[in-house]
């Protein structure tokens, strides 16, 4: 295994084992509980099976797109074996259209739902050549409507590295087609616009690339493949040969452009991060009155800091000049011994700070000044000793106090939510947290 995809896998192991340990830790009686050990659980099974690629060893190609779109009608053209093709249901009209995910390859994928799913057996020489080994998957129509037809295909979209989007030239804007580009991640997708008419507009299409960008931003997106109609009187006998060879041109340049390796680590990346998103909105919905009380308490912890700091040290007026005493004490400290002139000053500066335009005076022979700077002298001896003071004894004694006395009210709110939300069945661990 690639080395970048076994770091990306247990990668995606641990955010699983880390939800399941918090859910583990809420316990059972949290009715949030079996819900997101079931979804670690599903994580974890789509992981593994991307990087197993359920048993297969080799790549998968899906063909997805509305029904009617043209997907089977094109793995007709790729597949060169008349039996398998036969097996193959292709047609315009929604009779004909897939009604289960079939996979056309060498071998059967592990797993298979037999009620949703078919396997077409096909030999390595029919199938096409991409340079690498590759499984083929008909994918269902983004219109599904049966629900255990539409998870077969969700099952299989998450599995592929490359995605083939058929859409008709009629159904280019439509919402099916957005929807699909969504559900890309990080995969290449190669946009196949089928049915096109020579009186079609071919202009329409020149910003469908960058309109399929915006909707999947993550995801490698090719040149879109134009498909004339084939029934048309003016399309020429072999172009769909012609037709088959690019798409298969254009494929075999992807996966080589794009190594499966790196390309599978940036899916389990995506998926890892749309898990711990889908893991976190599980949890609030399951914990909205812990979750409020907990954002009000975030904000209550911040301003009551600041309410407890001034309670201590004052407010900036008092604050402040404690401050400037320490680092003037602290500069002068530092000052080297045989500095004495500059010692001397700065001796004398942090001493009558605040009233060194009377010093000058004072030291003339003022006696209202000298009085002036020896009171302001005494007031930042005074001062700094209180900072001193109230900085270092019992600071973090008094600052609990403070903030337990603050934020009683955000606890008790908290407790209460706790409560709520576990049925008033709160775990042990809960209990003490809130307490």
């Amino acid at each position: 295994m690639d080395t970048l995809v076994t770091r990306s896998l247990e990668a995606c192991h641990e955010s699983a084992r880390q939800f399941e340990h918090a859910a583990d830790t809420l316990g059972r009686q949290w009715p949030g509980w079996a819900p997101l050990l079931e979804l670690c659980s599903q994580f974890r099974l789509r992981c593994n099976e991307l990087v197993e690629g359920r048993g297969l060893a080799m790549e998968t190609i899906a063909f997805i797109g509305p029904k009617k779109a043209g997907k089977s009608t094109l793995l007709h053209l790729l597949i060169d074996d008349e039996a398998v093709r036969g097996q193959i249901q292709a047609g315009s009209a929604l009779s004909t259209s897939t009604p289960k995910l079939v996979w056309i390859g060498p071998k059967q994928p592990v797993g298979m739902d037999t009620a949703v799913e078919e396997y077409l057996p096909c030999s390595t020489a029919a199938m096409p050549t991409f340079g690498v080994a590759c499984t083929l998957a008909d994918v269902p129509g983004e219109n599904e409507i049966h629900p255990a037809r539409a998870h077969a295909a969700e099952r299989a979209l998450q599995l592929a590295l490359v995605k083939v989007l058929v859409v008709g030239f009629s159904d280019r804007n439509n919402a099916s087609l957005s929807a699909l580009a969504r559900r890309a991640g990080r995969s290449i997708l190669l946009p196949v616009i089928t049915k096109l008419r020579p009186t079609d507009n071919r202009e329409e299409l020149t910003t469908l690339r960058d309109r399929l960008a915006q909707l999947a931003p993550d995801a490698t997106i090719l040149e879109p493949l134009i498909a004339a109609e084939f029934d048309h009187p003016e399309t020429p006998t072999d172009y769909p040969a012609r037709l088959a060879a690019e798409l298969c041109t254009r494929l075999s340049d992807a996966l080589v452009t794009h190594p499966p390796g790196p390309l599978t680590a940036d899916l389990l990346e995506g998926d890892r991060t749309r898990f711990v998103a889908q893991a976190r909105s599980l949890a609030r919905q399951h914990l909205r009155a812990s979750a409020s009380a907990s954002k009000n308490l975030r904000a209550a912890v911040d301003k009551a800091l600041n309410e407890a700091a001034t309670n201590l040290l004052g407010d900036d007026r008092q604050l402040l000049p404690g401050i400037r005493w320490s680092l003037r004490a602290n500069l002068l400290a530092r000052t080297p011994g045989w500095c004495f002139p500059w010692r001397t000053m700065l001796s004398v500066a942090s001493l009558a700070a605040g009233a060194l335009d009377r010093l000058p005076i004072a030291l003339l022979g003022s006696l209202p000044s000298l009085g002036t700077v020896i009171y302001q002298s005494v007031q930042n001896v005074r001062s700094g000793a209180a900072f001193e003071q109230s900085a270092q004894d019992g600071l973090r004694q008094q600052l609990s106090e403070n903030l337990r006395t603050l934020l009683a009210q955000e606890f008790a709110l908290l407790d209460d939510a706790l409560h709520h939300d576990f049925n008033g069945n709160l775990p042990a661990t809960a209990t003490a947290t809130a307490t």
